[in-house]
């Protein structure tokens, strides 16, 4: 899949391109709502590319509650999964408490990972098809809300130290936000 692909729910654009607004009709409310709930379900049932990405490859959504094809684009986060044996990874990793058991850990790790992380980060839940199209935890590095947000999916010296603390080599990967904490 291209990263110009209209089909895809977000219409992502090169990196090059710049972000701009079509010119389209107004819609109601209730097709604003309509469209935002067939974003939201066309996000969690589409399938992922099946090439690994680099941190430098990752697509560059359109800025959220802009109007692109007639449709409004939703709020979408860039994050890592933070599910328990992600924490439990970040456990091991930063040697949090490793006298406890692992429940124990992942707890813990849950409650220090914010103080491990860079600035702008924060946990939240995402959707997720790995949960049975439910919510999963989520280190939030970036968001289409804002163009400064956006911005900071570029910076890998932060992505990789978020990987770090992590215990990862994955990448983040753009989905919907359910709720912040």
């Amino acid at each position: 899949m291209s990263l110009t692909d209209i089909s895809d729910p977000c219409n992502f654009v090169s990196r090059n391109s710049s972000i701009m607004t079509p010119t389209v009709s107004p819609i109601s409310e209730e097709q604003q709502q309509q469209t935002l709930a067939e974003e939201a379900q066309h996000q969690i049932t589409s399938e992922e590319p099946p090439q690994r990405q680099t941190l430098l490859d990752l697509p560059v959504p359109r800025l959220m509650n802009t109007i692109s094809n007639g449709k409004i684009v939703p709020l979408l986060v860039l994050a890592f999964p933070f599910t328990s044996e992600e924490q439990f990874r970040c456990a091991e990793v930063n040697n949090i408490n490793p006298e406890l058991g692992r429940p124990r850990r992942e707890t813990i790790a849950f409650s220090r990972a914010p103080s491990l992380l860079p600035r702008h980060c924060r946990l939240g839940a995402i959707r997720s098809k790995e949960s049975g199209f439910g919510f999963i935890t989520a280190v939030l590095v970036a968001s289409n809300a804002t163009p400064r947000s956006l911005a900071r999916m570029h910076d890998i010296e932060m992505l990789q130290k978020v990987q770090r603390v992590l215990g990862t080599t994955a990448n983040p990967r753009w989905a919907a936000m359910a709720r912040d904490y």
